[in-house]
């Protein structure tokens, strides 16, 4: 693989599948409240819903610094916009836009898995399709301790981004930190 980053590939992506497929308009948007020190676990994840359905999720890791930035966001300025002008924004470095960029490429690609019929590959052995190596460094978005020893066993590397502080005392074994910038 090319030195390329996951925010060129995601990119390309978009701009392939632009070239293919029409994107309905955004039809909704939920934005969680921001808590101070952490979301609640009802309170994780932002979506954009795209007319006919198709929706997009996100992780909200935002730091307590962008919680002013975040409380701008009003789900009537994203209503109508097509989805394709979020996406692109991705790899902006600005993390709240970057959280909506990830949930508008998401709303995209189940829009078009839904126009092509895609069916998704099952295996037992969910990681079996990502064919991981040795050579890959693998981030992982709070703590799954079901994948972090079939990870291990390949011998990748793993960086686990994790909000709760209990989880590193308790597993101090276990490459979890809370320093989001450690994905990079």
């Amino acid at each position: 693989m090319t030195a390329m980053s996951l925010k060129d590939e995601f990119r390309k992506l978009i701009i392939k599948l632009s070239s293919k497929f029409e994107f309905p308009p955004i039809s909704n948007i939920f934005f969680p409240p921001f808590y101070k020190g952490g979301q609640t676990k009802d309170a994780q994840f932002m979506a954009i819903c795209l007319q006919g359905g198709a929706a997009g999720i996100s992780f909200i890791l935002l730091p307590d610094e962008k919680r002013e930035q975040y409380n701008t966001l009003r789900s009537s300025d994203f209503i109508g916009k097509d989805p394709r002008e979020l996406a692109l924004e991705f790899g902006d470095e600005d993390l709240v836009k970057e959280m909506v960029s990830l949930a508008a490429i998401n709303a995209i690609c189940q829009h078009v898995m839904r126009q092509t019929r895609f069916k998704a590959e099952s295996a037992v052995d969910s990681l079996g399709l990502l064919s991981i190596s040795k050579e890959d460094r693998i981030g992982m978005v709070g703590l799954f301790s079901g994948l972090v020893k079939t990870i291990r066993n390949v011998g990748a590397e793993l960086v686990v981004i994790e909000k709760n502080e209990q989880l590193i005392k308790k597993y101090p074994n276990r490459p979890i930190t809370l320093d989001a910038t450690k994905l990079r």
